[in-house]
């Protein structure tokens, strides 16, 4: 079963849970940390965040991770370089309220052969910042949404679905 199905029919049952680690956190240089991984009923593990952590590092934090459990392990990317083969699969998403084509288009067609090469499996997804934003927000470059408008989110989480992410 790939990931996508995996995801899918759990839902059609439970809400699911996430656990996102940083690749550039303490947490992901303790292995007793993520020896708990086993122990917190997560559904799937996603390896991202908005530092640059790729290669070798990357490659090392997901074999850890897949010693201590089962469940899949996603890229959530912070860049182009993101990627690892030892993943199972890759949200391949477009930052929809940027301000900046780059993060809406331009990173994922850089990426794009990159991705095709490693054989991943892509996940595709409208990705939306809120305010306050944080890092995200900063490095995206994105027109955050605000909390008090969830409309505004309700038309961007459409238009993601209807351009088939």
């Amino acid at each position: 079963m790939n990931v996508e199905e995996y995801i899918k029919n759990k839902l059609k049952k439970e809400k699911l849970h996430f656990t996102l680690i940083d690749p550039d956190s303490e947490i992901a240089k303790n292995s007793e940390a993520l020896k708990s991984l086993k122990d917190i009923n997560t559904d799937a593990i996603l390896i991202g965040g908005s530092t640059q952590v790729r290669g070798e590092e990357l490659d090392s934090l997901i074999k850890s991770i897949k010693k201590f459990t089962t469940v899949p392990v996603i890229i959530f990317p912070g860049g182009v370089g993101g990627i690892s083969r030892y993943a199972d699969a890759i949200f391949f998403m477009s930052l929809l309220n940027s301000r900046n084509p780059y993060f809406i288009t331009k990173a994922q067609a850089l990426g794009a052969f990159q991705v095709k090469l490693s054989r991943l499996e892509t996940l595709p997804m409208g990705y939306l910042i809120i305010e306050p934003g944080e890092t995200a927000g900063f490095i995206g470059e994105a027109d955050l949404l605000l909390r008090r408008k969830p409309k505004i989110a309700a038309a961007y989480a459409l238009a993601a679905q209807f351009m088939g992410m």
